[in-house]
């Protein structure tokens, strides 16, 4: 949480989320492109510097208002509060595949269809990786939890919207590392 900073120590990673309500886009000293963003939370604000060779990999995604997930270095200097310094960053929904754990789909048993468990076959077999995904199967009010032997996944923003237009965004929750 980004409104208690106090037990962070300089040069520890941290991953940061929250949404950008300031930017400030510089040129460094050997003219390479550089920003200042401000980043919120529910609990509080934090000052994260990008340097260019994040930003050639974030780009578009550095605006206000954007929602985002930051892995940065902390700096502590005496009597300042810590700033940060990026190292990647992500949407909500890159971070989501990112650092998923294990994907959870719910699924009614009556939509559990020959055609359904097709393409969710062949989702699993074009994005082969080594997150487990488990079935919450729903059948007369029960509800059972099944994992996928055959299958693990590499899980992207690209599968999760598979799954989200196959199932909808409230039955596919994804637990992160």
């Amino acid at each position: 949480p980004l409104g208690d900073t106090s037990e962070l120590t300089d040069q520890q990673t941290v991953r940061l989320a929250g949404v950008i309500t300031e930017i400030r886009r510089n040129v460094t000293k050997k003219g390479k492109a550089m920003a200042t963003i401000t980043i919120e939370d529910f609990t509080g604000a934090g000052e994260v510097l990008v340097f260019s060779d994040v930003i050639d990999k974030a780009g578009s995604k550095l605006h206000k208002e954007a929602k985002l997930v930051v892995n940065a270095r902390v700096t502590v200097r005496e009597d300042e509060d810590p700033k940060f310094v990026a190292q990647d960053i992500f949407t909500i929904d890159e971070a989501k595949a990112e650092y998923a754990r294990s994907v959870v789909v719910s699924v009614p048993v009556n939509s559990l269809t020959d055609e359904t468990m097709t393409a969710l076959e062949d989702i699993f077999m074009k994005h082969s990786g080594n997150v487990p995904i488990y079935f919450k199967v729903l059948q007369d009010g029960q509800e059972r939890v099944v994992q996928a032997r055959r299958f693990r996944l590499r899980t992207s923003a690209e599968v999760l919207k598979q799954f989200d237009q196959m199932f909808g965004d409230s039955d596919v929750k994804v637990e992160w590392r």
